[in-house]
């Protein structure tokens, strides 16, 4: 009927800050992934983060982390955009407190490098390949970078469209990521995993 529930993040007083999150020091690529854990695990609260400045690529990564939790929102505090945040409870975060989680899931030893989770860009494919990973690699995007990808890969690489390595048929005893949501849910699923940072 073109309508849908009034409720949740559908209502503009659900989508407000709750927590006001300072990041002390210069944080980049993977870093995110680490941010929105640490957000999601440990406080819980739709944030509003400052001092940072992702590109389209870092914000995925901080949703991603983000995700599992039940955090279904958050705000990256920009000039003139006021949120009355001197009300909101003030965490800071620094580096230190992001790598403590790299290390928790950090793999040395892995049969196979997935990437992906959420689906790689057209700019992260040209970084992986441009990079000539040695190892064993499954590379997960859309069906459309797929397309101009899937003939220009080396032999070391499968490249799969369209879905995620989460719920894929993959039949490795050890797999190393770069994303921190893929490596959480693989290891919920029993599936020896771990962080390997590409970026």
């Amino acid at each position: 009927i073109g309508k849908v529930p009034n409720y949740g993040m559908h209502k503009e007083e659900n989508r407000r800050p709750e927590i006001r999150i300072i990041v002390e020091e210069k944080i980049k690529n993977e870093d995110y992934y680490y941010l929105g854990y640490y957000i999601g695990i440990n406080l819980g609260k739709i944030p509003l983060i400052e001092n940072v400045h992702p590109n389209i690529d870092e914000l995925k990564y901080l949703s991603a982390g983000l995700s599992i939790s039940d955090i279904n929102i958050f705000h990256i505090k920009e000039k003139g955009k006021n949120f009355d945040e001197e009300y909101l409870e003030k965490i800071r975060i620094e580096k230190k407190e992001l790598y403590e989680i790299r290390e928790k899931f950090k793999i040395e030893d892995f049969d196979v490098l997935c990437l992906g989770c959420p689906h790689l860009s057209l700019r992260e494919i040209h970084e992986i390949l441009r990079r000539n990973i040695k190892h064993e690699v499954i590379l997960f995007t859309n069906f459309y970078y797929y397309e101009i990808f899937k003939n220009k890969v080396p032999e070391n690489v499968k490249l799969i469209p369209d879905t995620c390595m989460v719920v894929a048929p993959i039949k490795y005893k050890k797999i190393a990521t770069n994303s921190i949501k893929a490596c959480y849910y693989l290891r919920n699923q029993g599936i020896s995993s771990g962080i390997f940072e590409v970026f």
